[in-house]
């Protein structure tokens, strides 16, 4: 009987999937900077609105979730073109 060298098990599959994950740690990380980094800028952006438009202290404008949503689809808009 002829045993097969190759196996397709979990550790083989773990293996592969720990050297794609070192090899996108750097883009992962700069994706995670620039989005937290936009998420700031909103937040920034959207209190200096508040003051002029309102005349009071506004710190968000729209829900955090819909914030992170935003920044996170910016950021991967900006990766995607190398921006």
């Amino acid at each position: 009987m002829v045993e097969n060298t190759r196996r397709a098990g979990p550790d083989r599959f773990m293996r592969h999937f720990l050297v794609g994950l070192d090899a996108l740690k750097p883009q992962l990380a700069c994706l995670v900077l620039d989005t937290i980094t936009l998420f700031y800028a909103t937040i920034i952006a959207s209190y200096c609105y508040g003051q002029i438009a309102y005349g009071e202290e506004r710190w968000m404008l729209a829900p955090w979730w819909l914030l992170v949503v935003i920044s996170l689809e910016i950021a991967l808009a900006w990766e995607t073109f190398g921006i």
